[in-house]
Order: structure tokens, then C-alpha cells, then sequence
């Protein structure tokens, strides 16, 4: 399958819960048309081999799932290649139907095609039950997504920035891949200058829920980049 990415920037940290103007399909964020040349709307910007080694272990999975007696394979597969030797990889399941150990199976069989891969690409992630809109390539992000408890990640914020941040200028840029059920399936801050905040940023993220992202009203996958200033939310 194609998969694509799309890149938000992340007025979300200011932005309200979800309000009245969801209700009726308008947004007061500004929608964005959507990248040609995919159809599926999912969130990676796979191309070329990447591609293939994706979409090769995700049909593996499928196929290892139907066998298994699951007939409709669901939910998102996140893994972070550790070995690519081995196909040793984290692996974590969103609201998966699958179990683990076929992913595991998968990653092992598919060894190989990592070695492809470009030295630093060792995120890789697909959904099993991938959403098609309406419009398809001709469609815009209307809503971005909005954080419901917007109090709490601010306080944790506060908090995280005070034991581990201290001392720091600037800003730490908090990239989240948020899912359709409003959750977040990875989290990571490139080069802030200090591993323990980068560690404490990504754990609060755990916690953080969403209104997702919508297009032509279907909740789907998206990237936020959220820049997090380095001084008291």
C-alpha cells in the first residue's frame, strides 16, 4: 500500500479541546491540502524501497494473521529496528487484532530488506486496516488534532522542565505520530542537547489524548510537530 505523511505544525499546544466548530465539520485551525500521489490516508512518506520493505512485512502479517484465523487484520503496528541482522526490533501494537509474535515472525523473515534500508530509517510503521477517504488525493486535513486534556499535559510540562530542563534556552521540538483513536504510537525529540528531558518529554506524551485529525470528516493518522519552549508553559 502507499502510505504518506502529513506534516502539522503545532498550534495544537495553545489550541482548545475539541469544540462547537467540530460539531459541523469547520475547524478554526487552517486546513492543508493534502500531498498528491497517494490514495490510502495513513501518515508516512515512504518511497521507493523504503515502500517495499514496508508494504512487504505488512503483507506478511496479514497473510501470517489470516492463516492464524483472523479474516480482517486491524489496527497499528509501530517498530523501531534495533538488529536489522535479525529483524530484532521494539515493537508496539495500537489497538492491534495481531498478535506480537507474527510481527516478530515478519521482521525476522524480511531481515534482508532491512539491510536496504538507509543507515538512520529504523522507524518503520503501517496499519493493518488502513482508511480511504472520499476525496482521496484532492482532500485537505480539515481538523487538526486537538488535545483534550490540555491542563494536565500542562502540568506535567511545568514539572518536566523544572527537574530535567533546568538551566536550558530555546525550544525542545516534540514530534508525536498521533493516531485515528486519538492516541499516540510514538514520540521523539531530536537533538535537544540532554538525553533525560528528551526521555521525560516522550514519557509525558504517553498520556496525552486527542480529537483527531480529520479529513472530509474521517478521523486519520497524522504527524504534529510540537515545539516546546524550554522555559515555564
Amino acid at each position: 500500500m502507499l502510505i504518506r505523511i502529513i506534516i502539522l505544525s503545532a498550534a495544537i499546544l495553545s489550541a482548545t479541546p475539541a469544540d462547537a466548530q467540530r460539531a459541523d465539520g469547520r475547524c478554526s485551525t487552517t486546513a492543508r491540502p493534502a500531498e498528491t500521489g497517494a490514495t490510502p490516508v495513513a501518515m508516512s512518506e515512504w518511497r521507493g524501497v523504503r515502500e517495499a520493505v514496508v508494504d512487504s512485512i505488512d503483507a506478511d502479517v496479514e497473510a501470517a494473521a489470516r492463516q492464524a484465523g483472523i479474516q480482517q487484520p486491524a489496527g497499528m503496528v509501530v517498530m523501531v529496528i534495533q538488529d536489522r541482522a535479525t529483524g530484532r526490533a521494539e515493537i508496539r501494537l495500537h489497538g492491534a487484532n495481531v498478535p506480537e509474535r507474527l510481527v516478530r515472525d515478519a521482521l525476522a523473515r524480511r531481515a534482508p530488506l532491512l539491510a536496504s534500508l538507509p543507515a538512520d530509517d529504523n522507524l518503520l510503521y503501517f496499519r493493518l486496516d488502513p482508511v480511504l477517504v472520499p476525496g482521496g488525493i484532492a482532500s485537505v486535513v480539515e481538523c487538526t488534532p486537538q488535545i483534550t486534556n490540555r491542563e494536565w499535559f500542562y502540568q506535567e510540562l511545568r514539572q518536566v522542565i523544572q527537574e530535567e530542563g533546568s538551566g536550558m534556552t530555546g525550544t525542545a521540538h516534540l514530534k508525536m505520530l498521533v493516531t485515528r483513536e486519538g492516541r499516540v504510537a510514538y514520540a521523539n525529540v531530536p537533538r535537544s542537547g540532554r538525553p533525560a528531558l528528551d526521555q521525560a518529554l516522550v514519557r509525558v506524551t504517553r498520556g496525552l489524548r486527542f480529537e483527531p485529525a480529520t479529513v472530509e470528516g474521517v478521523p486519520v493518522d497524522v504527524w504534529v510537530e510540537a515545539p516546546i519552549p524550554l522555559t515555564r508553559p
